[in-house]
């Protein structure tokens, strides 16, 4: 995958810079490699590892050089077209009252006639 758009993004590099870290101390607090940090400031989200460690280690990187977060996840889930939140599982569907009402009441009367009532 390509990098970012020069227009459309800062330079990750140049701001941890401007925050006075260096590449160490980035690996040291984050203990991500310097293999993923680079990656992530060139914006090659292809080279991470994937799945939730991607998001783990762009949440990481960005509190380390108090970069939002939000928007450092935004532009990877644009580039990459994965979302960084898996859609809601949606609840099973609930049976109708009145179908309740049918297991119910048939559960009961085979309970009467195993007791010979």
């Amino acid at each position: 995958m390509g990098g970012w758009k020069q227009d459309a993004v800062p330079d990750l590099s140049l701001l941890r810079r401007q925050r006075g870290l260096s590449l160490q101390e980035v690996v040291h607090r984050t203990r991500i490699s310097p293999f993923y940090i680079r990656a992530i400031e060139k914006g090659e989200f292809g080279k991470l590892p994937g799945g939730i460690y991607s998001i783990s280690y762009l949440r990481q990187y960005a509190r380390t050089i108090d970069f939002n977060e939000e928007e450092l996840l935004r532009l990877w889930e644009a580039q990459t077209g994965i979302p960084v939140r898996p859609p809601e599982p949606q609840p099973a569907p609930r049976k109708a009252l009145t179908e309740r009402l049918g297991d119910w009441l048939s559960l009961l009367i085979r309970r009467r006639l195993a007791d010979g009532r």
